[in-house]
């Protein structure tokens, strides 16, 4: 995140950019990075990276909040004919990620805007 500070392209290549590109996010699996266009961020990255799965976090209202990254350091790792199971597998860790995101954004509104409930209005009553 500090190499956007001087370069504010500089992840504009990447998978994560091209999941919030897409009209409809969905699941990118980097089966081998070396047979493929994978950007680098810095150099040798395809050394450590050889297999990767991107997947998108969304809201309930599918708006797309954050992505989840995984890597390998073994080619054909994240293999895209198991995609139904990665996908399966995400999905129990997009809804608790979902959850904690929606959670950071209220906390920083109520931050912000000095936002005080009135616990005692009927407004916030438990009944």
């Amino acid at each position: 995140m500090l190499e956007r500070e001087t370069d504010p392209n500089v992840y504009d290549e990447t998978v994560t950019a091209r999941i919030y590109n897409m009209l409809r996010p969905d699941m990118v699996i980097v089966n081998d990075t070396g047979q493929t266009e994978y950007h680098e961020l810095y150099k040798g990255q395809r050394n450590c990276i050889k297999s990767s799965l991107v997947y998108p976090v969304l809201s309930s209202g599918n708006e797309l909040l954050e992505t989840l990254v995984c890597h390998c350091d073994k080619p054909n790792f994240f293999a895209s004919q198991q995609e139904k199971s990665w996908k399966d597998l995400m999905e129990v860790f997009a809804i608790r990620v979902a959850h904690e995101v929606i959670i950071i954004r209220c906390q920083r509104i109520v931050r912000e805007e000095k936002y005080q409930i009135d616990y005692e209005s009927s407004e916030f009553a438990p009944y």
